[in-house]
């Protein structure tokens, strides 16, 4: 049996013991049913806890917003999606209302798979300096819906409801989350 120990803080230590047990059913004589625990799997190998080791964790919780560095990759991407909607999400470090919304553009980048996500820090160099002056970035955060290079639509503030709905108006049939007007407008009006 393997012992592994862990720092829980403060001084404690967490002491796990990798033993499973499962249930074994043996029928009896008169077709009762015997349920005794039967030894399945001692752990011989060491778990994986640091990102040195064989399994990372980056695979599993890979970030579905990409990060942009740079007004030209900016520019690559949006070309190289011309029929695609691209979300730009403009923050900056230590930004509150950023760091709030942040959560809400992953679940939405998992939802909407059809819409590139992007997040650009907007004090990061001067060329994302140059990219947010361009924008006209006033308030943080900042979404910008582009389209084949043109902006279609903004939204300003960690306000999920009003980026939602602009997300939604502009999705074409066949893309991921996209509603009949005819139900668009109902079930917008209920959320808000």
């Amino acid at each position: 049996m393997k012992v592994i120990s862990l720092n829980a803080g403060h001084g404690k230590a967490l002491r796990l013991q990798s033993k499973t047990y499962s249930y074994a059913a043996k029928l009896g004589s008169k077709g009762s049913r015997d349920l005794t625990p039967a030894r399945a799997l001692t752990l011989d190998s060491p778990i994986p806890l640091s990102p040195d080791d064989e399994a990372t964790t980056s695979e599993v919780t890979a970030d579905p917003l990409m990060q942009i560095h740079s007004l030209e990759e900016f520019h690559a991407i949006v070309a190289s999606n011309p029929d695609k909607l691209v979300l730009l999400d403009c923050a900056k470090k230590l930004c509150g209302p950023c760091e709030l919304i942040l959560p809400v553009l992953r679940k939405m980048a998992r939802r909407y798979c059809d819409v590139t996500f992007l997040k650009v820090d907007i004090e990061e160099n001067d060329s994302t300096k140059t990219l947010a002056t361009n924008l006209g970035v006033r308030a943080l955060p900042s979404m910008y819906i582009f389209r084949g290079e043109q902006l279609v639509a903004s939204c300003r503030g960690a306000r999920e409801q009003a980026l939602t709905n602009q997300l939604i108006e502009n999705l074409r049939p066949g893309e991921a989350g996209y509603m009949l007007p005819c139900f668009r407008r109902s079930k917008l009006r209920r959320r808000c």
